[in-house]
């Protein structure tokens, strides 16, 4: 990690803050966890070129950057290398016992390094032990090293360091969650190494299972901002649905969604009823500063002509989460970029009603109410309560609601 000082914890403190070891695992394809020295010692046993630890099983050990390590828990590790299993130390070799240690425990620790790493391990150069090997590694080397001898779980093409994922295996399938937790769509490749076999996006979200447009295990991802999905390598779904037919880049016309927004409160101190020419955040309404609940909004738009092939209801912030009914017909809830959501089957020609009902943080309503007197508790107790600092901190209320326009994404082509 980088090690300089941080301020309060963040998405972009975290991926600022990176640390090189991890962040070069994951770009070569490798998922990874961690173990400490007592389970692999007391729960940890060799089956063949793996490690398994529980239920766990795992095909190379990294020691990173280990000064001290338990004697036992080494010589595991070494007869997993001694058995066909790969070991990375980066920085330096764990070459102390922990504690008060003997002598000679000492020396069985530096034995078992001498086996896996050699005499004088070169950085960057593997050192062969039985039918494994063990390798020296700057910790930014680390993932690319490995690489080169044991095959990734995935490889990428072009994978932002936003994006992340877990492998489990499962009925003779590989399962890879992924997640984008940035806020830009990310676009990557992706190859699941092996046998060329057919790959499925599975959505939490909708539960839509579909086949991807896949060749030799390879395929193209989308990924919206906070999105996440399935990617599923193996056997047929029964149900799962054709590759989806790319939509156009672009919608044929955009209209504006203008009507007079009626906008009625519900919750603890709730705001009056309210109408609005322009979506603002409710902090900007002066009874709405500090309100946290629910928000409805209702309004009216006109559709006139044909019904289109497809309409997409867009919205520009919701903060933080909104079902959306059209004509009394609920159409989904959107929390996560792209704050989009298909409006066709809803569509109808005349009047359209839509109605909006939108939950904010409930932060705002702690911001709002008056701080606690302390003083009955420090007259009794002593001055051991300082005055709380998460005011301070998150600085104003949340924005909240719906802010911005509204348009409706119109795609002509059938």
């Amino acid at each position: 990690v980088t090690g300089a000082p941080t301020s309060e914890f963040g998405l972009k403190n975290a991926l600022w803050h990176h640390a090189d070891l991890l962040d070069g695992l994951a770009a070569a394809g490798f998922e990874f966890d961690g173990v400490d020295f007592w389970a692999v010692e007391r729960l940890g046993a060799v089956d063949g070129n793996r490690l398994t630890v529980g239920k766990a099983e795992f095909e190379t050990v990294v020691l990173p950057n280990l000064e001290h390590m338990d004697v036992g828990a080494l010589e595991r590790v070494a007869a997993f290398c001694r058995t066909g299993g790969r070991v990375v130390a980066t920085r330096r070799l764990p070459d102390l016992a922990p504690g008060e240690k003997s002598e000679a425990e000492t020396s069985r620790l530096r034995r078992a390094l001498l086996e896996m790493f050699g005499e004088s391990p070169q950085p960057g150069v593997w050192h062969a032990c039985g039918r494994g090997g063990a390798v020296l590694a700057a910790e930014d080397r680390a993932g690319a090293l490995l690489a080169s001898v044991v095959s990734p779980q995935i490889r990428f093409d072009g994978k932002p360091l936003e994006v992340g994922f877990v492998h489990r295996r499962a009925d003779g399938r590989d399962i890879f969650f992924l997640a984008n937790v940035g806020t830009e769509e990310a676009r990557f490749g992706i190859e699941i190494p092996g046998k060329a076999r057919r790959l499925e996006a599975w959505d939490a979200k909708s539960g839509e299972i579909r086949e991807l447009a896949s060749a030799g295990g390879r395929a193209e991802i989308r990924l919206s901002a906070r999105g996440s999905v399935f990617i599923v390598a193996g056997g047929k779904t029964p149900d799962a649905k054709p590759p989806e037919a790319a939509r156009p880049a672009a919608p044929d016309r955009v209209i504006p969604v203008q009507p007079e927004w009626s906008l009625r409160f519900q919750g603890v101190g709730a705001p009056p009823d309210i109408r609005l020419r322009e979506l603002v955040s409710w902090t900007e309404i002066p009874e709405g500063r500090f309100f946290s609940g629910l928000g409805i909004y209702s309004g009216t738009f006109e559709w006139r002509g044909e019904l289109p092939a497809k309409a997409v209801l867009a919205f520009d912030q919701i903060r933080e989460a909104a079902k959306i009914r059209l004509n009394g017909i609920s159409l989904g809830t959107l929390y996560a970029p792209p704050l989009e959501i298909d409006a066709a089957a809803a569509l109808k020609p005349g009047v359209n009603r839509l109605e909006v009902i939108a939950a904010n943080l409930p932060l705002n309503r702690f911001l709002g109410l008056p701080d606690r007197d302390l003083e009955p508790l420090r007259a009794r107790f002593g001055n051991r309560f300082p005055d709380p600092q998460e005011k301070k901190v998150v600085g104003g209320p949340a924005p909240s609601g719906l802010i911005g326009p509204v348009r409706l994404l119109v795609f002509d082509r059938r």
